[in-house]
């Protein structure tokens, strides 16, 4: 979140009070500073004296600073009421160099809650003022945070390009001291979606250097280590190094706040991970147990969800816990679908990448797309003759295979299957689960589909949820609700 405090030089006009301009100068003094819950007094202090001498503009101030101090808590209803307060006196008083602010809280506030759609909004508001007046560089933070929303929903190609407007912005203006302080934010960002891409040597290089960062600027918030230290466990985890992967998730664990529940389900699913890792079979069960009542809790966050849920499920499976393996398979379901219908709906929202790239049109069934595979080198294919896409294992979630109408043609790809499946971009291609992706024309039977769960695509079978199966025939119109609920 970017917490730089509101400009308060404005050419609206303020009566003079010197005890109102004394508190106001101690509350921006003491904005970013540690130690926020004794300063509700101040603020409710200077709202009070601003009402009773009329002054509007102090009045919108102290709302302002209220609501970053609920913002700061967590408490996020309240904030939201405070910035709609401040925002309509801003709109008023005509003072727009309050609105950025007020819309990057409003989107931090929204992606916390896993509002996504209007979290990009907010975020693409705050670029579109800070452009129109010369200030791009105050839209590091929304174009990071952009990025890491389109990184949860397994978007790597879309998020790449927002972290890279951020680091063309930190190129630009080096010593602007807000995206100093906000870079390890960013950082952390990126050292998560090298971790997936298993690039582990880069994501831990890059976390050293982000703590070496905390150490030569004391003004950047210490906050971001729980998360730095958590990468840190999943990289030694996800390389075999489990006992040092559990020495940095209980440092991560020190440094969490009791309220960041996504935090604190991140730290209880490394602990799960790294437990099963050194084969203390108790702990691993405990942990991926409270994994399971702490999943619902969390808001957004869909990939860390899915992913924990599918390795817990898995360990159920291998220890023979049928009704815990019961229970992670159904919040399985309920989370994948959440995410496939929020995909869906973020799929064309990407308004501040028109400058790098153009949306790309939807492709004819008989348009030819070339494929860099691994052992043919570059294969070109028409759309129509692609049958289905996916992955088979989590260790090779970025290596992907391509089953055409030829069916002599094996096709192997290195590069995550939600890149290839935007590459593609024909209505025709549906997801089935997280991992496949199927060309709906070459599918004989929807029928039989509804009935059995199962898509057959030459010899291979692909098993879908009933969950899944009810948004996919949403989608394709093929069949009616009555055959659904036989």
């Amino acid at each position: 979140m970017n917490s730089v405090k509101l400009d308060l030089n404005s050419n609206c006009s303020s009566i003079h009070n010197p005890e109102l301009e004394r508190l106001i100068e101690k509350a921006n003094h003491l904005f970013n500073a540690k130690g926020i819950n004794n300063r509700i007094r101040l603020y409710r202090r200077i709202i009070k004296l601003a009402k009773e001498n009329n002054a509007e503009k102090e009045y919108g101030i102290g709302l302002s600073f209220i609501a970053y101090y609920y913002v700061r808590r967590r408490e996020f209803n309240t904030a939201l009421d405070y910035i709609k307060k401040t925002l309509a006196i801003a709109q008023k008083l005509k003072v727009y160099e309050w609105l950025p602010k007020l819309y990057n809280w409003s989107a931090y506030i929204h992606k916390a809650k896993g509002d996504f759609s209007n979290a990009i909004d907010f975020y693409e508001m705050e670029i579109e003022i800070n452009v129109s007046t010369g200030n791009e560089e105050k839209s590091f933070v929304a174009f990071s945070v952009l990025g890491n929303i389109y990184e949860q929903q397994n978007n790597s190609t879309i998020a790449q390009k927002y972290y890279q407007k951020a680091k063309q912005l930190a190129f630009k203006y080096p010593t602007n001291q807000d995206i100093i302080n906000n870079t390890p934010s960013l950082n952390t960002s990126i050292i998560g979606l090298l971790t997936d891409t298993e690039r582990f040597e880069e994501a831990k290089n890059l976390c050293y250097e982000t703590l070496d960062l905390l150490e030569k600027y004391k003004t950047i918030d210490k906050a971001i280590l729980p998360y730095l230290y958590g990468y840190l466990s999943l990289i030694n985890y996800d390389t075999g190094n489990f006992s040092e992967g559990m020495e940095y998730v209980l440092k991560a664990a020190k440094g969490a706040s009791v309220n960041n529940m996504p935090l604190i389900f991140n730290i209880t699913r490394l602990k799960a991970y790294n437990y099963a890792g050194l084969n203390n079979k108790s702990k691993a069960v405990l942990y991926y147990r409270k994994c399971l009542k702490q999943v619902e809790k969390v808001e957004g966050a869909y990939a860390i969800k899915i992913e924990t849920l599918e390795r817990a499920r898995d360990y159920f499976k291998k220890q023979g816990l049928l009704a815990d393996l019961l229970q992670a398979s159904t919040l399985l379901d309920i989370i994948e679908a959440e995410c496939q219908t929020l995909q869906a709906k973020l799929k064309v929202r990407v308004k501040s990448l028109t400058e790098l790239d153009n949306q790309m049109p939807l492709l004819h069934d008989n348009k030819v797309i070339e494929i860099p595979t691994i052992s043919k080198g570059l294969v070109q294919l028409t759309v129509k003759s692609i049958q289905c896409c996916y992955t088979e294992t989590r260790a090779n979630k970025n290596i992907l295979k391509i089953i055409t109408t030829d069916k002599t043609t094996e096709l192997w790809v290195r590069m995550p299957l939600i890149e290839l499946f935007d590459s593609i971009c024909n209505e025709n291609f549906l997801w089935l689960s997280r991992n496949a992706f199927v060309n709906k024309s070459h599918v004989e039977d929807w029928e039989k589909v509804a009935h059995t769960g199962i898509v057959k695509i030459g010899t291979k079978n692909f098993a879908i949820s009933r969950r899944k199966r009810q948004i996919l025939f949403a989608k394709t119109n093929t069949i009616t609700n009555k055959s659904l609920s036989k």
